[in-house]
């Protein structure tokens, strides 16, 4: 099982019919329910049942020993950045965008947008769009429904724009909006910055996707869900934007300081490929537990 997938009477089934049940990618945040009393007194029975519990961080670890003392805990990491890596070598034979479209311009990439981001975000890139005339935009939205899509259009009528569905006839166009799911990870492989979006509801989305590719990841203050998205921020890839004053200023010097974007993208990178691993170690494990 996976993060907080813990379903009582699946585990309880598994023990009675002798079958070893692993938590992978744990995490236990320090407001969690799970820490409260009467959740806790529920929970110890289901988690103390666990073959092994395997957090992600040495945090997470002692709050596990802390609140669920009974458990077998080992820190095994994070499966999420070696889904990434993944990601990134598919995207480099995917061939998505044209090299003519892309050749000698600053891509930026606004992925999994909700309209609270982009009541920030928006009115920044426009502002930057009209300065600098070697930017682009990929603009890709949650959820590409027609009321998102209209809303872009809307937004950046005052420029050419395309589709992702009609990107054979991209040009010149400066605005690509991303029509078609599945496509995230895979456009981030364009970008010079990023931003991730979930700024105002279950919080920021996977800021690794564009990390693994060496750029600067911008995202909102709403991101204490993400145990990455705390500790790139801490290791200088990426950065907290609260408003479109922060957004525009720090896209600014990214565009203008090309080797502080440079160097902050190389953080980025570096933090999310120093964390993978996680999948053969727990390959390891489990053939030694087997065996046995």
């Amino acid at each position: 099982m996976a993060k907080h997938d813990v379903w009582p009477q699946q585990i309880w089934t598994a023990r009675d019919l002798k079958i070893p049940i692993f938590l992978i990618n744990a995490s236990l945040a320090e407001n969690s329910t799970r820490t409260k009393p009467l959740i806790k007194n529920f929970l110890n029975s289901v988690y103390n049942d666990f073959t092994q519990i395997y957090p992600i961080s040495e945090e997470d670890k002692q709050r596990f020993n802390i609140h669920y003392p009974g458990c077998y805990v080992q820190i095994m990491g994070d499966t999420k950045y070696d889904q990434v890596v993944l990601r990134k070598q598919a995207a480099e034979k995917q061939n998505l965008l044209s090299e003519r479209w892309c050749k000698g311009k600053f891509i930026l990439v606004a992925g999994s947008t909700w309209p609270e981001d982009e009541e920030h975000l928006f009115p920044a890139l426009r502002e930057l769009l009209i300065k600098y005339e070697f930017i682009k935009l990929i603009l890709i939205p949650h959820q590409p429904d027609e009321k998102a899509l209209k809303a872009q259009k809307e937004c950046f009528k005052d420029w050419e724009i395309c589709l992702f569905s009609a990107r054979d006839e991209l040009r010149e166009q400066r605005v690509l909006i991303t029509d078609a799911v599945g496509y995230l990870a895979g456009l981030y492989l364009y970008a010079r910055v990023a931003y991730v979006g979930g700024r105002s509801r279950q919080g920021v989305h996977n800021v690794m996707e564009p990390a693994i590719f060496g750029i600067p990841v911008l995202y909102g203050p709403v991101h204490k869900n993400s145990y990455e998205a705390i500790k790139l921020a801490e290791n200088n890839g990426g950065v907290i934007v609260r408003n479109k004053e922060d957004i525009l200023r720090w896209l600014d010097v990214f565009i203008q300081d090309a080797d502080l974007c440079k160097e902050f993208g190389e953080k980025a990178e570096d933090f999310a490929r120093c964390n993978t691993g996680a999948t053969n170690r727990l390959l390891a494990g489990w053939k030694e537990i087997l065996s046995k």
